[in-house]
């Protein structure tokens, strides 16, 4: 069994597969980088609901 120490302003996030903690000190620079993220999967979706290519969005974004 693990034990994680959890203090008042962390972030906690569960679901199904697992739980996340993000240390207070992090949820601002974690959340801009999850932000970034979400953007560029958007942009992945939209390319292939366009009917762009799968090799051509793999080419521009790299890992699906």
């Amino acid at each position: 069994m693990h034990y994680v120490k959890v203090m008042p302003g962390d972030f906690i996030f569960a679901d199904n597969d697992g739980v996340q903690l993000i240390p207070k000190d992090l949820v601002d620079e974690v959340l801009l980088r999850v932000e970034t993220t979400f953007e560029k999967e958007n942009d992945e979706r939209e390319k292939i609901a366009d009917d762009t290519p799968i090799d051509e969005v793999y080419r521009v974004f790299g890992v699906l």
